[in-house]
């Protein structure tokens, strides 16, 4: 699984996280995204799966996911699950950070 940093993001800021799937793909298509997750990592947060924006989408080998709100100072480890034209379902991943100062 590909794990890298996704932020940081400002708590009252909406934005994109950007899941990128190019080096798994091995020619084929993303065929449909499986599930998008949040987990608190670090920080206070009694709701991390409301930091998601609506749906994801797909624009190539990447899946875009919208994302609103978050506590300051948690850090929440997201998660992307892919089917591929071929049937493999690979993981992408990464930490988004929310900071309302050093962004």
């Amino acid at each position: 699984m590909n794990t890298r940093v996704l932020g940081p993001k400002h708590p009252g800021a909406i934005d994109v996280v950007t899941f990128d799937f190019t080096k798994v793909m091995r020619g084929e298509t993303i065929a449909n995204v499986v599930a998008v997750n949040v987990e608190l990592k670090d920080g206070v947060d009694a709701t991390p799966a409301t930091l998601l924006n609506g749906a994801a989408s797909i624009v190539g080998a990447k899946v875009l996911q919208g994302v609103k709100a978050g506590v300051n100072g948690a850090n929440y480890y997201m998660t992307c699950q892919i089917t591929t034209s071929g049937g493999r379902t690979p993981v992408c991943g990464g930490v988004l950070t929310v900071r309302r100062d050093g962004l």
